[in-house]
């Protein structure tokens, strides 16, 4: 086979050759171009025996390497000009008929590998000539050119020019087609009576049953021998009589041969099923029954029978004559001569239906044939031969012309002629492959009907007429089986034909089910992805799954993606090809889409259940029952609501059995696999498709219990890479691998079903019906909890909180942000079930600074106001679980006015009824109603100097105050939405000599009416007090209730919606039924606008409740509200006192340095945070140092060392080259310099003892280690892998090294390696992860886990909120500080969130009560070195006060940061300064020391700095906090400290000491306050204080010295 094949490319390399030497012979070129021909076509026939996909259009060399037409099509279009002659000369120009017809037929045979629109748009009049031709011609040349006009019109723009041809030349072809097929069916009859094919098969005998054979030898055989043959047989398709296989001896290279011999049913079932020696198969071949596949290498090395012998086998077997064979032409003359009588034709009529059915059962059981593969061939693969031209082939170039003319769907005159001229005949004739008699006409046939099927009409009038059952009579496996799944595909596009495929029998709907599961597993790739696609639409009606699941096609549909090489890594002995790649990934998209719409349709079908259960449980009205043979809607809107039915009313363990199989099969960890790998899909446009339809599959199957759990196992991924389930899904939801809206969506919709489910189903409305018993469901009640518990512990523990967090404030892409929002809110409110959740999110930016109330005040996208309604009830749901105070959806309170709201509604209000009888004297005589007001006057004892005019300040104040709260009072201290009962109102007795008068009663017109902004809460009944005096208070004239907790309600920071009664009314939880609220609703909720309308009917409010709402009214607007208050006037405004302390240390720092003789040691309370925020805002420049200018690099770390004397303290410097040295920090000189490492030496500690020191570098080797430095600067020990080291904090005998996530601790003394600190389960995967000690070396703090270096084990995971910073211990011990949350080591607990801290790399003095941040170094390889900085302070440090963690000072010193020290003595602070690209080697890199606690100089004073740095700073902007206090700061309170000193601290400091000094210290508050503080210490400028005087600036050095 290889000989021929090298002699086939030297002989077509030759014809080339002598084709560009002869162009002027039209002979000689007429030769060589009919040879071209037969080679191609040769070769040709050679790569259809290879079995390869019929719609695969791609050149033959990309479909396969190796193949040989492939090769020749390449050689022959590397002649640039050859196709131009061919088409010009021979085409174009040509009038001679044979050099036409040859010329067509070389175009014909080489459209494979040729790009069509080039040649037939770019040619003019090409087109035309095959139109004349087509219609006029004579043949062969005539389907010739119907083949090629058949390529052409299948581009739109040529289809488009022909409209008017194609109309007229429809018909031509119909008629010819019906010609062609008559003629055939003569010749079939003449060939079957012939004695010729009776002779030419000697040894069909041995296929005939006893009856059937008259040789008397055929007796002998077995009788079970006989049984065999007898079934299978076979008979010509349109053959009159029955044939026996004839078998061909396989040769040792696995050929055929013809031979006269017998054949032994050994050798015939080798030739067959291709065991000869090539045991090689091909799967897309095997059989449906499980027969052993039909081998491709028989297939491929099957030798054509050339001559005269291939075209009598091909009239023999197919009854396909040819014109231009002599003796073809002599016997069909003879057979139209001979006259045959009825019963003649009838008899012929019953063998060949007889012998029809033996040829489909041969053909199902290939196995047990005793048939050559030349004679199944035409079932298999069909023929193609283009010279001598068969009817087969004219037949065939008809239908490849008809089949894209059928397709437009505009063109209607087209389909109109069509079916005028029988095209239901037509089709229903080519698709019975026993009537067409080759595979490849009835797949022709089959791309026809699939054409015409795209019409409604067409596609009812087939399935009437018993289409379906004709199409799953096309054998399998075959070519033809592949262009039946593109027939099903088109029938399942439209609806109304499926109703009708629904409705046919049951057996025909399982046999058409069966038919396109055996698609799925054994066609081609095209065929498989329409058989996908196919069950993608069918889906939707009842009877197609039911069919489905009854076949098990779950499991099959699942097979044809877990079986994909790209999904094996492991099993691929070599790279796939690009397109294998693509078509695999095609298969996965569509596989995962179809199982979408599988779970999707099973989860309407169940929920459907569920409710009609519920309500013949309820006796409601059944609802309505869609027959099983109509489509199911489902929506992405009706499945969301679905999965939220599944998740509240389904039974724990309920029996799902798609989801059960699905499950057994490891269904949801290979979708995982497929989300995880789909990421690295770059080049594939449909990856997002892909990973959102394996998304919804999953986010059906979590409203299981077991389908949730899936999500907390392992998930195996290629090199060996493990990761659990929910962290690809949190990946996909934060969207910082593949940025899709839609995606985001759905992996938002797998967590909410994981935590929004009830934690219990028991006592719910199905569980009452639910097929367990109570037993049963109290034992899953407890399953269902550990469940809801386990899953919510998994989301937080894979940093489900961050990504929720992070997704509330997207914005991008604009048009899904509010939905996006909505998602991850409501995520987070069923996240916040866990306390542990709720405690973490109370002390998050969120809640405490009221960012989520922004976040609801409007949305992304104004014409997304739906969406953002959903996000502002999720959002104030979260708040009210969070903060657990129920507020209503338009709140926009903090955290803080939450507390300061609760202490206003726990307040006893008491106030002078005295003063209430004064005002309503002065409206009566305002009202003209003096008698009245006398009388009042009168009864009541009131002064007589009570008059109008002497209340008209109180009345004007009080007036004021009353219309104030819609206008003037904020919103979020409304009367509550659902407010609480209002306790009776303590007054002062004002009529002691008259204890039986009864109050005074409510005036006719209530107050409410008077003043309508006021929010009033409604009683719905009379008081206890009222109905029964005796039992109230035993003043009759003062009403007192205790306020407890319990009658506190609900605090509500917008509208009143009803009323409550003023008494202690229990209220009754009821069961809430959750619906779709619609925006209507919400608004009637009173939570969006709007005052509610009271109930008709309801009782008037009492005078004392109007009152004392209002004087609660005012109480909220106090800035510190307390809960003990004295009696409240209506006179006078109400204001709380605020709160003073004479024992606090005064805020002037100089009147606390005096202090301290009276009140030792601090000059009073707080004294010390005070002179901490003084000193540490105030750095002097004393001393820079430059590295030497002769060598290049730059300072990359610093610190000081560790000498008790500060004498003998010098500072250690490394820099880019790998060297370590010292320098003496008064004098600036080199004292040491010390080559430690060939890459840049990222960080140094020296031991307290001064005696050892650690380095650690970027990637040399080793990459840390540990000098010991005295006489001499030796290498102790080396750590090869450790990134970063650093001794333990108490006695510095153990060091912990880290490495990615991994820490290693090693004895100092030894070097050896003690203890290994890894989990990968709880790795958080930290960029800049540095394991590190807690102050008494029992903790290790590694890549955010907390682990017990005593018994190394971990001891809790914090959770991530950020990628970079892995975290430190404060130095007392007790607090963990990751970037900027501040956790209790004691009990895990959120304290505190520092924003200012973000992204920061901190360093705590000596002292550790002083924190030093700086913004961290980025990734190099990330971001370039010169934008490296992310933050605005990139060229500042920050200074934070560690106790409370407000920010001190921020110091910008012009330059980027690369690290910053701290002495023993904290009295100085070296910052390496660097200013120029790393890259380029050209940086200016210094060391610059400053003084802690001294300003810097005052004007004309020379500073050390060399002058560069000529930037003046403004006045007033010097610290973020100075020594200029707010009261709040002071006492500990919530004021941000960011914007400097509050006016009120200046007053308040000067009056609690009595000072009256000038405040030398203090800054311009007003600019303070204004500006962000930030001190200039590149700037010879001075500052605003006024230090002049040196003895006080050494007052206060030496105050610095001390602390």
């Amino acid at each position: 086979m290889e000989e021929s094949t090298e002699n086939s490319w030297k002989e077509f390399a030759t014809l080339l050759e002598r084709w560009g030497k002869e162009r002027g012979s039209t002979a000689s070129s007429l030769a060589i171009l009919t040879r071209m021909c037969e080679i191609v076509e040769k070769e040709t026939d050679n790569y259809i025996k290879l079995d390869q996909d019929p719609f695969d259009d791609r050149h033959p060399a990309r479909v396969d390497p190796d193949c040989d037409l492939g090769h020749l099509l390449t050689v022959l279009f590397n002649k640039d000009d050859f196709m131009n002659q061919l088409v010009t000369d021979h085409i174009m120009l040509s009038r001679d008929f044979s050099t036409n017809t040859v010329a067509c037929r070389l175009l014909l045979d080489i459209l494979p590998g040729l790009e069509t629109s080039i040649i037939f748009e770019d040619t003019d009049g090409l087109v035309d000539k095959f139109l004349q031709w087509a219609r006029d011609g004579e043949e062969p040349l005539r389907s010739y050119a119907t083949g090629l006009l058949a390529t052409a019109i299948e581009i739109q723009e040529v289809a488009a020019n022909l409209r008017e041809e194609n109309a007229s030349l429809v018909s031509v072809m119909m008629n010819r087609l019906h010609e062609l097929r008559k003629q055939t069916l003569e010749d079939d009859a003449s060939s079957g009576c012939s004695s010729s094919s009776k002779d030419d098969r000697p040894f069909r005998r041995f296929g005939r049953s006893k009856e059937n054979s008259p040789e008397p030898h055929n007796q002998e055989a077995p009788p079970d021998k006989r049984l065999k043959l007898d079934d299978n047989a076979k008979a010509s398709p349109e053959g009159d009589e029955i044939d026996c296989g004839v078998g061909f001896p396989v040769t040792g290279n696995g050929m055929a041969e013809s031979t006269n011999g017998l054949v032994s049913d050994t050798d015939s079932h080798l030739a067959l099923t291709g065991c000869a020696k090539d045991d090689t198969h091909d799967p897309k071949l095997e059989a449906e029954t499980g027969a052993k596949p039909l081998s491709t290498s028989v297939i491929a090395t099957d030798s054509p029978i050339s001559g005269n012998s291939t075209s009598a086998r091909i009239r023999r077997r197919s009854g396909k004559g040819v014109e231009n064979n002599p003796s073809t032409k002599d016997g069909k003359r003879n057979a139209a001569k001979t006259k045959k009588s009825a019963a003649d034709k009838d008899l012929k009529r019953s063998r060949k239906s007889k012998a029809a059915s033996q040829a489909i059962k041969w053909l199902s059981f290939p196995e047990e044939s005793n048939s050559s593969w030349s004679e199944i061939s035409y079932y298999i693969i069909g023929t193609h031969q283009m010279y001598p031209l068969t009817p087969v082939m004219q037949q065939r170039f008809i239908l490849q012309y008809l089949t894209p003319l059928a397709e437009y769907q505009e063109v209607r005159s087209l389909l109109g002629t069509m079916f005028e001229n029988g095209a239901m005949d037509i089709v229903m004739h080519y698709i019975d492959l026993q009537k067409s008699g080759d595979t490849r006409l009835t797949f022709d046939g089959l791309k026809y009907l699939s054409s015409l099927i795209c019409h409604k009409k067409f596609a009812v009038e087939f399935v009437e007429g018993s289409g379906v059952q004709h199409l799953l009579r096309v054998h399998r496996p075959s070519i033809a089986a592949t262009g039946v799944s593109m027939c099903l595909y088109y029938l399942a596009y439209n609806a109304d034909t499926m109703e009708r495929i629904c409705q046919l029998p049951s057996h025909v709907t399982s046999d058409l089910i069966g038919y396109a599961l055996w698609l799925l597993e054994c066609s081609h790739e095209s065929g498989r992805s329409h058989a996908t696609m196919f069950f993608t639409m069918a889906f939707s009606f009842w009877t197609v799954l039911e069919h489905f699941d009854q076949q098990d096609g779950i499991r099959k549909l699942f097979n044809t993606m877990s079986t994909l090489s790209i999904l094996n890594l492991e099993d691929q002995v070599q790279p796939l090809k690009d397109d294998d790649v693509f078509a695999s990934r095609q298969t996965v998209k569509h596989t995962c889409l179809t199982l979408k719409k599988y779970f999707e349709t099973h989860l309407s079908v169940r929920v459907d259940s569920i409710k009609r259960a519920y309500s013949k449980n309820q006796g409601m009205m059944p609802l309505d029952f869609t027959p099983p043979f109509k489509a199911i809607t489902v929506t992405e809107e009706s499945t969301s609501e679905h999965m939220e039915t599944m998740l509240e009313e389904a039974p724990p363990n309920m029996h799902w059995k798609p989801v059960k199989v699905f499950l057994k099969m490891d269904g949801v960890k290979l979708l995982l696999q497929i989300i995880a790998m789909a990421n690295d899909w770059k080049s594939y446009s449909g990856r997002a498709d892909a990973i959102r339809a394996a998304l919804d599959v999953i986010a059906v199957i979590t409203v299981t219990t077991k389908g949730q759990l899936q999500l907390c196992e392992q998930v195996e991924l290629p090199d060996s890479v493990s990761s659990v389930g929910m962290d690809i899904i949190n990946g996909m939801a934060e969207g910082e691998i593949l940025q899709d809206a839609a995606v985001q969506k759905a992996a938002l919709q797998v967590i909410i079903n994981c935590v929004c489910g009830p934690c219990s189903k028991l006592g719910s409305t199905v569980s009452r019906f639910a097929e367990a018993s109570t037993r049963r469901n109290r034992g899953a009640l407890r399953t269902t909890s550990d469940v809801t518990e386990k899953m919510l512990d998994c989301v937080r523990s894979n940093n489900g909180i961050r990504t929720l967090l992070s997704l509330l404030t997207i914005k991008t892409p604009i048009t899904e942000a509010d939905c996006i929002r909505a998602l991850s809110c409501k995520a987070l409110c069923g996240l916040s079930k866990s306390e542990v959740v709720r405690q973490i999110l109370s002390k998050l930016p969120l809640f405490s600074s009221g960012q989520l109330q922004v976040l609801m005040k409007e949305p992304v996208l104004q014409d997304k106001q739906s969406e953002h309604l959903k996000f502002c009830r999720f959002a104030s749901e979260l708040i009210e679980r969070v903060t657990g105070k129920p507020m209503s959806l338009s709140s926009d309170a903090t955290l803080s006015k939450l507390h300061k709201a609760n202490i206003v509604a726990q307040t006893k209000i008491t106030y002078s009824q005295k003063e209430l009888l004064q005002l309503i004297h002065s409206h009566l005589v305002s009202q003209g109603l003096n008698d009245t007001a006398c009388a009042l006057q009168r009864e009541a004892s009131l002064p007589k100097s009570t008059s109008a005019s002497g209340l008209t300040p109180g009345l004007s104040y009080a007036s004021s105050t009353l219309l104030a709260p819609a206008s003037g009072m904020p919103r979020s201290f409304h009367t509550p939405r659902v407010p609480p009962p209002i306790p009776h109102i303590s007054q002062q007795p004002a009529l002691p000599s008259q204890p039986n008068v009864p109050p005074p009663p409510p005036p006719a017109q209530p107050l409410t009416q008077t003043f309508p902004p006021l929010s009033v809460s409604v009683p719905q009944e009379p008081s206890q007090a009222s109905l029964h005096p005796g039992l109230g208070d035993p003043s009759p004239s003062t009403h007192s209730a205790p306020t407890t907790p319990q009658q506190i309600g609900r605090i509500s920071f917008g509208p009143d919606r009803n009323a409550t009664t003023p008494g202690g009314i229990s209220r009754v939880r009821k069961r809430i039924i959750r619906e779709k609220v619609s925006q209507n609703a919400l608004y009637s909720l009173g939570g969006v606008g709007g005052q509610s309308r009271r109930r008709p009917g309801s009782n008037p409010p009492s005078l004392d409740v109007i009152v004392s709402q209002y004087l609660r009214e005012q109480h909220a607007h106090c800035r510190n509200p307390v809960v003990a208050c004295p009696s409240f006037s209506l006179l006078e405004p109400h204001q709380c006192p605020e709160p003073r302390f004479r024992q606090n240390a005064p805020i002037n720092a100089t009147s606390r340095i005096f202090r301290r003789a009276i009140r030792p040691m601090h000059g009073g309370v707080d004294g010390a945070r005070c002179t901490r925020h003084f000193i540490y805002s105030r750095f002097r420049p004393v001393q820079m140092i430059r590295d030497d200018p002769d060598e290049v690099g730059c300072f990359t770390c610093c610190r000081f060392s560790r000498h008790t004397n500060p004498t003998e303290m010098f500072l250690w410097l490394g820099n880019y080259e790998g060297e370590l040295k010292a320098y003496n920090i008064y004098s600036g000189a080199e004292e040491a310099s010390y080559s430690c490492h060939d890459s840049p030496i990222t960080h140094v500690e020296p031991s307290r003892d001064g005696k050892l020191i650690l380095t650690s570098s970027t990637w040399s080797n080793p990459m840390s280690a540990l000098w010991s430095i005295g006489d001499t600067f030796d290498k102790k020990h080396t750590f090869q892998h450790d990134q970063h080291v650093e001794f333990s904090k108490l006695s510095q005998d153990r060091i912990v090294g880290t490495k990615e996530e991994k820490a290693y601790i090693y004895d100092t003394a030894t070097g050896q390696q003690i203890l290994k600190l890894e989990d990968t389960d709880l790795s958080n995967g930290y960029t800049k992860n540095c394991a590190t000690f807690d102050p008494t070396d029992e903790l290790v703090l590694n890549d955010g886990v907390l682990w017990d270096v005593r018994s190394a084990k971990p001891i809790y995971k914090f959770d991530q909120f950020q990628n970079n910073i892995s975290g430190m211990f404060h130095p007392s011990g007790l607090e963990i500080i990751i970037n900027s949350e501040i956790w209790d080591v004691r009990t895990f607990h959120l304290l505190h969130t520092v924003p200012a801290l973000d992204q920061c790399n901190i360093v705590f003095n000596t002292a550790g009560t002083v924190i030093y941040g700086t913004v961290f170094q980025s990734d190099p390889e990330d971001d370039p070195r010169e934008e490296r900085l992310k933050s605005p302070f990139g060229s500042s440090f920050r200074t934070f006060d560690a106790t409370d963690y407000k920010p001190i000072a921020t110091v910008d010193v012009k330059r980027n940061i690369f690290d910053l020290a701290t002495d023993p003595t904290d009295c100085y602070l070296a910052v390496l300064e660097t200013q120029g690209s790393v890259e380029t080697l050209n940086v200016e890199s210094v060391c610059r020391m400053y003084e802690v606690g001294r300003p810097r100089k005052a004007d004309g004073e020379e500073d050390e700095d060399e002058g560069d740095d000529d930037d003046e700073d403004e006045d007033g902007s010097d610290d973020d906090d100075d020594d200029e206090f707010d009261i709040e700061d002071v006492l500990g309170g919530s004021s941000d400290r960011e914007e400097g000193g509050g006016e009120g601290g200046e007053e308040d400091g000067a009056e609690a000491d009595g000072d009256d000094d000038d405040n030398d210290d203090d800054v311009n508050s007003s600019q303070g306050s204004a500006a962000s503080d930030i001190i200039s210490l590149s700037s010879d400028s001075d500052s605003d204080d006024d230090l002049d005087d040196s003895e006080f600036e050494d007052v206060l050095f030496s105050l610095n010295r001390h602390w």
